[in-house]
């Protein structure tokens, strides 16, 4: 009876505008997610046992029935978690608003952007919907991940950086997991006589490989130095051959033509004299025909 009790009062204020809680169970097995939707609870709290990864409730029997009622709804501000090393995660959000329907991934990631004052985050919300990038994936992403995935939608570096902090910042991410861990420091260590010997000579062998290592890099270092000196001296070399071969084929073309013009000049000349006795020739020629048709002159 009073469990019936209790899912009559759920039912009755089921349009109330009151807090919720939003649970997601995760099989360990299967590694399926069942999300529970939205569980109102008025007077009695689910208990969360992380050790066996089960949901215990005062009365098992009222928590079956709104878990098979609320299983059916497609439901309010869902919200997925993967799976951590107990096999349940669970997340408290307070609102006041009556939630109308399911609110899209990119929407989801918009707020959260602009909730955190992520500079751009309009921007930035767009090209993680076009390459289908989630705020449940940037909660799972590693740090080095995520600059990997700005770099590849080509987000403003303020923008990552931006990013990269708010997620540093949230409990729930990553890479908050990976800012919040630290180092193991190791006992001190006794070594006995002969340990520390040979340890010195390990040293040692070790410094004499490293002198000869860099003793290399000098050497190296000297050959790339004077391999450049060397390209630019004979670049410098070459360039002065260039412009003293291109002086002297300069000079050697201006001397042609200069004997091609000379000559040129005499040619025409010959010409013009070759022309003239041509017109003297015929002038004679048509006199001396005129002269021996003549029948009147005296030929001696």
């Amino acid at each position: 009876n009073k469990s019936c009790q209790k899912q009559n009062n759920f039912d009755q204020n089921l349009s109330i505008n009151l807090k919720f809680r939003l649970l997601f169970v995760i099989d360990t097995n299967t590694k399926r997610k069942l999300d529970l939707q939205v569980l109102r609870f008025f007077k009695k709290k689910l208990i969360t046992n992380k050790t066996s990864g089960k949901i215990s409730h005062s009365s098992d029997n009222c928590f079956t029935k709104i878990k098979s009622k609320f299983v059916m709804l497609n439901a309010i501000f869902p919200f997925l978690k993967k799976n951590n090393l107990s096999g349940i995660s669970s997340m408290q959000l307070e609102t006041t608003k009556k939630a109308e329907g399911e609110r899209a991934p990119e929407d989801v990631l918009k707020d959260f952007l602009e909730k955190n004052k992520v500079k751009k985050s309009n921007d930035v919300a767009e090209k993680f919907s076009q390459i289908e990038v989630t705020l449940e994936d940037l909660m799972q992403y590693r740090e080095k991940e995520i600059e990997d995935i700005c770099a590849e939608a080509g987000i403003s570096m303020v923008s990552k950086a931006d990013l990269c902090k708010v997620l540093r910042s949230t409990p729930d991410s990553y890479a908050y997991k990976e800012a919040q861990r630290t180092k193991v420091v190791l006992p001190p260590l006794i070594l006995q006589a002969s340990e520390q010997e040979k340890l010195d000579a390990i040293y040692e062998k070790v410094k004499k490989v490293s002198e000869k290592v860099m003793a290399i890099d000098k050497e190296v270092e000297q050959m790339e130095r004077e391999s450049q000196e060397k390209k630019k001296e004979i670049n410098e070399k070459f360039e002065e051959m260039i412009s003293n071969m291109t002086k002297h084929k300069e000079k050697i073309i201006n001397e042609l033509e200069e004997i091609k013009n000379k000559k040129i000049n005499e040619m025409k000349k010959m010409r013009e004299e070759l022309v003239k006795k041509e017109k003297e020739m015929k002038e004679w020629n048509e006199k001396w025909n005129e002269a021996m048709s003549d029948p009147n002159t005296d030929i001696y």
